[in-house]
């Protein structure tokens, strides 16, 4: 169980209320106090929670401070850090509305950083839906295929090497930048920093964020579309259907927690595939070109299906949906 505080008592404490309560009867959490401001208190208790003001938080045990307020969160967070709070301690009471949260998961996945591996934005995403810090520096980059699948069978290594400039970027030209990790003909994997106007605001954020990998901690994510449909007179596999089924046997082998989201046929046991792309497919023809990779990062659907924290904790039963 984590002693916690609540700092804020408004409309949106009263909207996170519940899920609080709820987290107390499944013996996850206990409140320790409510902050609020010395005009807003009328009483000394609170739905049985002690009041107290910011001045006597210092004063209470507690494991984790949550800011009530999404609006004012960086103001109260720079005032609790002023206050000598440390930084790992606060957390956003979004976290509360989460889908299906738990917050014996959510801080299993603090207090043993997730290392997100992903071959595009997705671990972004998540980081940011789950109100997390990025603990990986696999941040807004996009992987050739072939490049990714090298570098997931031996992450440690690519990790461990510098980052080396192939291509400077031009926000003129409309160029990104690309850098590249490890050497060698077979050894090198390419990285596409395709949100960052040069190569040293990307290699700036990769060095930051490479600080934070915890290698004892890692998720690896990997997704991609099945190729076009063999032509009708060929029963033969093509090609592209060799190269998928040896990046799924690839895949297969990683010794990490992991999912894979592929959207052709395939006996892989990692592979999720997702039938709600279909519905979403139907349903937004205005777009028709959007492919199951593309709706995982940009559909709310898709997250709906998955219980995040579920996944990233390596449980098998995170698919919220079932045939």
């Amino acid at each position: 169980m984590r002693k916690i505080v609540i700092w804020g008592t408004g409309k949106n404490y009263e909207k996170l209320i519940n899920n609080v309560q709820f987290e107390i009867f499944k013996g996850n959490i206990s409140v320790e106090a409510l902050v609020a401001r010395a005009g807003d208190i009328t009483g000394q208790t609170l739905d049985g929670f002690k009041i107290i003001t910011k001045e006597n938080v210092t004063d209470i045990k507690f494991d984790y401070l949550v800011i009530a307020s999404p609006l004012y969160y960086k103001e109260i967070w720079n005032e609790a850090v002023a206050l000598g709070i440390e930084k790992e301690k606060i957390l956003n009471g979004e976290i509360f509305h989460i889908p299906l949260f738990d917050f014996a998961r959510y801080v299993k996945l603090i207090e043993n950083p997730v290392t997100i591996l992903s071959d595009n934005c997705w671990g972004g995403i998540v980081y940011n839906r789950l109100h997390m810090k990025f603990y990986s520096p696999l941040i807004n980059i996009y992987w050739d295929t072939e490049n990714y699948v090298r570098f997931i069978q031996n992450p440690e290594y690519y990790l461990g090497r510098p980052l080396v400039m192939e291509r400077e970027g031009s926000l003129r030209n409309n160029i990104y930048p690309i850098g590249s990790l490890g050497g060698g003909k077979n050894r090198k994997v390419k990285l596409n920093f395709i949100h960052s106007p040069s190569f040293d605001s990307a290699k700036s954020l990769w060095d930051r964020r490479r600080k934070r990998i915890n290698d004892k901690n890692l998720f690896v994510k990997f997704g991609f579309d099945a190729a076009e449909e063999k032509k009708e007179d060929s029963k033969e596999p093509s090609k592209e259907d060799e190269k998928t089924e040896d990046y799924l046997k690839i895949f297969e082998s990683v010794p990490y927690k992991k999912i894979c989201f592929y959207s052709g046929e395939t006996s892989s046991k990692s592979v999720v595939y997702l039938k709600r792309f279909e519905k979403f497919f139907q349903q937004k023809d205005y777009i028709p070109t959007i492919s199951y990779n593309e709706f995982l990062l940009y559909s709310k659907d898709a997250f709906q299906a998955i219980d995040l924290l579920k996944l990233l904790n390596g449980e098998d039963d995170f698919y919220r949906e079932q045939s």
